[in-house]
């Protein structure tokens, strides 16, 4: 093999790689008026199984959230929660019938997301595409 089939290997593979990457990345959201830039990957674990209620300036946290059904939910609950979706929902019923905190709202696509987030001061979610025409959202540094 030559030299240049290699460096021509390598370079598809870490092309490859860095699109894989993309294409699988989430990115977490919050209204534009939150004073959060950054947050911990702990915090964000803390908030969706319901163990933060409130961002630092005492708002409420406001949790947007995939219906059971979508995909995007399974991969954030693992990658975020280290649980399955099916134990994040059985997480929310025990806090709904306890009444501590209010569970996550639900929607069917990431546009639904993305609306709700902006109309909402108190409001986090996650989304797989960067949205250029939403003003009113900011994305989160995960430190």
């Amino acid at each position: 093999m030559t030299k240049s089939m290699i460096k021509t290997k390598l370079l598809f593979l870490a092309l490859f790689s860095f699109f894989n990457f993309q294409t699988h990345a989430l990115f977490i959201i919050v209204n534009k008026k939150n004073n959060i830039t950054t947050m911990s990957t702990k915090s964000i674990k803390k908030i969706y199984l319901g163990k933060m209620t409130r961002w630092g300036n005492n708002e409420p946290t406001v949790i947007a959230d995939y219906v059971s059904s979508h995909k995007l939910r399974e991969k954030f609950s693992a990658q975020y929660l280290g649980k399955t979706a099916f134990k994040v929902y059985k997480i929310w019923i025990r806090h709904s019938l306890s009444g501590r905190t209010s569970p996550p709202h639900y929607f069917r696509d990431e546009r639904d997301i993305v609306d709700y987030v902006s109309s909402n001061v108190g409001a986090i979610g996650y989304v797989k595409n960067k949205h250029k025409n939403s003003s009113e959202i900011k994305y989160i540094i995960i430190d």
